[in-house]
């Protein structure tokens, strides 16, 4: 996560392009919350699509999806 104080500078994107530049497999999976957040929305401006919602880890309340990504 990036720090609210350095949010919509372009840390998380630059970090997320340099991590999947990285990326040796051809797709990737994540969670994040269930929420309207700003990673979610740099995930799904970054081609992340939500393959299941509704998600809860063992001994949390809070709800996630899983999200995919796949390397075009």
């Amino acid at each position: 996560a990036v720090a609210p104080e350095f949010q919509r500078l372009g840390f998380g994107r630059r970090l997320h392009d340099a991590l999947m530049a990285a990326q040796a497999h051809e797709c990737a999976l994540l969670t994040t919350l269930d929420s309207v957040t700003a990673g979610r929305c740099l995930y799904e401006s970054n081609g992340w699509s939500v393959l299941a919602d509704g998600f809860r880890f063992e001994r949390s309340t809070a709800r996630y999806v899983i999200m995919g990504w796949q390397r075009t």
